[in-house]
């Protein structure tokens, strides 16, 4: 018996054979189900069609090429394939039923640093009927089917022609990139073992850059000259926003409303909701602008790119400064914490980004730390109201929250927060970002598609490419993307909300801008292909009428700053500013809110790596939209509801 059929004539391997293809069928759709934030679409449907077809045709494989083996070897190594396979659905219905997640690499992570109480803690606590529930009827399932399944007599021509059409279609699919972005959750013991791997090699970065960040403190500490704030703001929130660019809010003038919640805080409350005109980020991908927007590290001692005049006095052949890494500055956290505050931080971001780490590195040294997204995939995380619920538990209990922070540290005894919340915003995959009921914008109000053979790549778009009034994946996915700045607008007006009866100051701005094939054929952000779409963000700042009150003097400074141009490397000493936290390396003359604008006006915004730096006011400010250009057109299709 050489031919395929010799995996389902056996009465044990056609029984594993088929049981594994019920677990992980089951997995499988549990994982797409709750997982995903979009269900019954057509890439939904796809995805689980090719994970589905990837893991029956590959086991059948598997199991052939075992078949060759001595029985016993052949038996020994399918029960292993069966009981592992047995444990990792086990411990995938457990985190799906109570997480809406399966098994990956930040909670690989948080297992293997859990201690064994606290494992006994946290079962005793999740363990409950419900979950029994479902483990008891899988497991009469699996009796069932162990017992109903025979061996299956199949002419090996139809099944070798089954087998070809399945890896056919497979190939298809990848070929025709109609395969999901990426093949987790396609098997049970593929996804655990990559993301084993995962947890492993990503860890280890991120461990690196927290020793040097921790040993660096260490120096830091005892050279600073720290003076802490005399009169403490009872909370500064710094709300951290994703890939939003300015020009798609309508409070910046975008021809649809997507910021109505924002645009009635400031009509009913000028006075306090301020928006400033001309801030834009120093670089377009997360790690990059965060590195530098949360430490005293900027362009020109990071990146060796002088954006400041040199004075008469230095000569040019004077050597520079060697460039340190962004973790060996002070960052914001430990700065407002040596300054007297109780610092805070909530993230809706990965906990262990492979693609950078400054972000969750800096917000980890925070006295009280959340993350809502136990994922560690950007199309897979909550979305951003899941942050409100955690915001509220502190602001409800600030005296609890405080307490074991001002045992350690006596400087922190006057209250004062300082609450850092790093949003998903608006980065990719865009309709992945907001709830359906926040679907309200559709590609046909968007007539504003240039013809892609048209406008090629461009500088400015094209010759005068005529402008189509048919929806493409270009009005698809600026629809998608409006419909994700929708719902920032609701987040971020909740969040305004929970302080506005408090001496509270809250700060929005955006890690970078994002192109949404604004002026070319693309979409993204990128150094490397860098635009003013990807730099230009939004930057609001809301004062409670109690901080007005009892900081007039610094509230007529940020109400006179609005129009001061800014770039957001430079972002700690603006925090620091209006925490009235001194220390060495924070400069005054730095802060968007100084009276002395100076250092801003003659500083220049060169944006991007050394490699691909652009001067924004020089060479990208004039970039011109198709909108501003006159090429497209933009507006509700039907009468607003």
């Amino acid at each position: 018996m050489t031919t395929f059929s010799r995996v389902l004539n056996d009465r044990f391997l056609a029984k594993s054979y088929v049981l594994l293809i019920f677990l992980n069928t089951l997995i499988l759709f549990g994982s797409q189900y709750f997982v995903y934030t979009k269900h019954w679409d057509l890439y939904w449907f796809s995805s689980f069609f090719y994970r589905e077809l990837l893991f029956i045709t590959s086991y059948f494989l598997v199991f052939y090429a075992l078949s060759f083996l001595p029985k016993r070897l052949c038996y020994l190594f399918v029960g292993v394939i069966l009981a592992l396979s047995g444990v990792c659905f086990v411990i995938d219905a457990f985190l799906l039923h109570h997480f809406d997640t399966n098994l990956n690499s930040y909670l690989v992570i948080v297992a293997l640093e859990t201690n064994p109480q606290e494992s006994k803690d946290f079962l005793a606590n999740y363990l409950d009927a419900s979950l029994f529930g479902i483990y008891a009827l899988s497991a009469v399932a699996i009796v069932i089917l162990w017992r109903l399944i025979k061996p299956v007599l199949i002419s090996p021509k139809i099944l070798g022609a089954v087998i070809f059409v399945n890896l056919t279609i497979l190939a298809v699919m990848i070929f025709t990139h109609t395969k999901p972005l990426n093949e987790d959750w396609s098997d049970m013991l593929y996804n655990y073992t990559k993301q084993i791997y995962r947890a492993i090699n990503g860890t280890q970065g991120f461990i690196e850059e927290y020793k040097k960040l921790n040993a660096k403190f260490d120096s830091f500490a005892h050279s600073l000259e720290v003076k802490p704030s005399k009169q403490k703001i009872g909370n500064i929130v710094l709300v951290i926003g994703e890939s939003t660019q300015r020009d798609k809010l309508s409070l910046y003038g975008y021809p649809l409303s997507t910021t109505p919640l924002l645009e009635s805080l400031k009509s009913q409350k000028p006075d306090n909701f301020l928006i400033f005109n001309d801030v834009i980020s120093a670089h377009a991908q997360t790690h990059e602008s965060l590195s530098l927007s949360l430490t005293f590290a900027n362009q020109d001692n990071a990146q060796g790119i002088e954006t400041l005049p040199l004075p008469k006095s230095k000569k040019k052949a004077n050597p520079t400064p060697p460039l340190k890494e962004w973790y060996e500055y002070l960052n914001l956290i430990d700065s407002l914490k040596l300054g007297g505050y109780h610092t805070i931080s909530i993230s809706n971001q990965e906990p262990v980004s492979l693609f950078g780490n400054a972000a969750a590195t800096i917000l980890k040294r925070a006295d009280e730390v959340e993350f809502v997204n136990v994922n560690d995939k950007m199309s897979t995380t909550k979305f951003d109201e899941s942050i409100l619920e955690i915001l509220d538990s502190y602001i409800e209990s600030p005296e609890e929250n405080l307490q074991s922070s001002q045992d350690k540290n006596p400087t922190k005894s006057s209250f004062g927060r300082f609450f850092a919340l790093h949003l998903m915003g608006n980065h990719a995959k865009y309709y992945n970002r907001y709830p359906t009921e926040f679907a309200h914008f559709e590609p046909e109000d968007m007539l504003c598609q240039i013809d892609s053979e048209a406008i090629k790549d461009t500088p400015q778009g094209g010759d005068s490419p005529s402008p189509s009034t048919i929806p493409s994946e270009s009005t698809q996915e600026n629809a998608h993307y409006d419909n994700s700045v929708l719902y920032g607008d609701f987040v971020l007006s909740e969040i305004i909300k929970r302080f506005e009866d408090k001496d509270s100051i809250v700060i929005f701005f955006s890690d970078h801008g994002e192109e949404i094939y604004d002026w070319r054929s693309f979409i993204g952000h990128s150094d490397s292909k860098i635009s003013r779409f990807m730099v230009e963000i939004p930057f609001m700042v809301y004062v409670s009428d109690e901080f007005i009150s009892k900081h007039r003097a610094l509230y007529q400074r940020i109400k006179k700053a609005q129009n001061h141009r800014y770039m957001n490397d430079d972002l700690i000493h603006s925090i620091l500013d209006i925490a009235g936290v001194k220390m060495k390396g924070f400069e005054p003359k730095r802060s968007i809110f100084s009276a002395n604008t100076t250092l801003l006006d003659s500083r220049k915004r060169i944006v991007g790596n050394a490699n691909n730096a652009k001067d924004y006011d020089k060479e990208l400010k004039e970039q011109k939209s198709y909108i501003e250009q006159g090429l497209c057109h933009i507006e509700r299709h039907k009468e607003e509801e």
